[in-house]
């Protein structure tokens, strides 16, 4: 099978060669279907990789907080008022090296094993109930650190020395 590149360079030989109109005009029929075709497959194809990506931004999210929620309850972590994804992001803040230590989405994405979306609501859900403050700088990702309520949570669940 030749390829669409021989095809032009048979129309410009035509062309050079002074062929008459509907030989030249065939040939670029004969190119605009080949060009059409290929439009049609590069459409399927960009249709196909974006279910594609959906559905494995939906697995990875569910596997992610299915592998939290199985590792928080192997550490029988307390759970009143958290669910098992906010309370492992918050016992992240209790290994730091110190009280006021920032991360930023990625870190804690990759600390816990959480797809970013994933991470990204979990945050935002601690952000809303203050156990977290957000740090935001001009050209920079955002920055989360622990807040007042987080910390004494951490505390009163024995997950943090005062």
């Amino acid at each position: 099978m030749r390829t669409l590149l021989e095809h032009i360079d048979d129309l410009d030989r035509l062309v050079d060669n002074g062929a008459d109109k509907p030989k030249i005009r065939s040939q670029i029929a004969f190119i605009g279907r080949e060009v059409a075709a290929l439009q049609a497959d590069y459409g399927n194809l960009s249709e196909a990789f974006q279910k594609l990506t959906a559905e494995l931004a939906t697995k990875l999210e569910k596997r992610g907080r299915a592998e939290a929620e199985k590792e928080a309850s192997e550490n029988q972590i307390p759970n009143k008022e958290l669910d098992t994804v906010e309370i492992q992001i918050l016992n992240l803040f209790s290994s730091a090296s110190t009280s006021n230590q920032r991360f930023s989405e990625e870190e804690i994405a990759k600390a816990t094993g959480l797809h970013p979306h994933v991470a990204d609501q979990m945050l935002e859900r601690l952000l809303e109930r203050g156990f977290l403050h957000r740090g935001l700088r001009m050209g920079s990702p955002s920055s989360w650190r622990l807040a007042k309520k987080g910390r004494d949570y951490l505390i009163e669940h024995k997950m943090l020395k005062p």
